[in-house]
């Protein structure tokens, strides 16, 4: 008799120790894959979307004229308004004005913006709302970056312009 509750006790410990570091852990990572996943699809259906709309984009600026600020905008003061209505603040990591270029009868302005720990949706919508802006803003350099530690968001270096002309 002692025998058998010595084997059931085996038993029991046994299954309880595979419960314990088998199983539930296995679990837990399944469980963080799936939802990781998930996070990826997502974000591909998102890129998918951007290239798509990307390329409609670029066939109209083929055909189109560059499109010319009004004389009394200011990338600068559009950039922060735009950047406090998508609540980007906190993930400012820095805002370099760069001086003037004038051009013929043009004046271009430039601004360098980096954010970092931002994600993929809210890179779209700065974007998308720099995009649709009607004082034709353009982002002639952009670079994306995934944060090592949490790889859901991103580092963003990018640069504005707006073209004005002199005088006018």
């Amino acid at each position: 008799m002692n025998d058998k509750k010595l084997i059931l006790l085996i038993m029991a410990f046994i299954l309880v120790f595979e419960y314990k570091f088998i199983y539930s852990p296995g679990r837990r990572k399944l469980e963080a894959l799936d939802s990781f996943i998930a996070q990826k699809q997502s974000d591909m259906q998102l890129l998918e979307k951007l290239c798509a709309e990307y390329e409609l984009k670029k066939a109209r600026e083929e055909e189109g004229i560059v499109k010319i600020a009004r004389p009394d905008f200011s990338l600068f003061s559009y950039l922060g308004k735009t950047v406090e209505r998508k609540k980007l603040e906190k993930n400012i990591t820095g805002i370099k004005p760069i001086p003037l270029i004038e051009k013929e009868a043009f004046q271009i302005e430039k601004i360098r913006l980096n954010l970092e720990n931002i994600t993929l949706q809210q890179i779209y919508d700065f974007l998308q709302e720099v995009e649709n802006s009607e004082n034709g803003v353009y982002v002639p350099e952009f670079r994306m970056r995934r944060n090592r530690d949490r790889q859901f968001l991103l580092g963003v270096e990018m640069e504005l312009l707006s073209i004005k002309l002199i005088g006018g």
